[in-house]
């Protein structure tokens, strides 16, 4: 899909949007987390590979499982997986892809209190 594995990441890098997902092993059992982040190059030219938790916004991928936020790898079918996780691309990163950052907080409008401080500022979202 055209995204960069480095520093332990996926980066996809726009011309203007920073996209980055990282897969995270629970320190308590058989869970992944799938996190993602979304930054602007504009705000971030000292770090053009920010980990999820630099994103100026940063989130999950929302399983539709017993726990919504880890997939489960016991008793999950191949299918079932490769399928939330193509609905979790389509619904937050593609949407990031061909609409940008200001596309995703129409359709998210509560990512936009928790975003960065500086993003908010350089959209004029205070």
């Amino acid at each position: 899909m055209g995204f960069k594995y480095k520093k332990s990441c996926f980066y996809f890098l726009s011309e203007e949007t920073i996209i980055v997902i990282g897969i995270q092993k629970s320190q308590w059992g058989e869970e992944y987390y799938i996190r993602y982040g979304f930054s602007l190059r504009a705000l971030h030219k000292e770090n053009e590979y920010p980990k999820v938790h630099e994103s100026d916004i940063c989130g999950g991928f929302y399983t539709g499982m017993l726990n919504p936020t880890a997939y489960t790898l016991d008793g999950l079918n191949e299918s079932d997986l490769l399928c939330s996780i193509e609905d979790n691309y389509i619904e937050r990163v593609d949407l990031v892809l061909k609409g940008g950052i200001m596309e995703y907080f129409r359709k998210y409008p509560q990512s936009i209190p928790v975003s960065r401080k500086k993003l908010r500022e350089y959209f004029n979202l205070n």
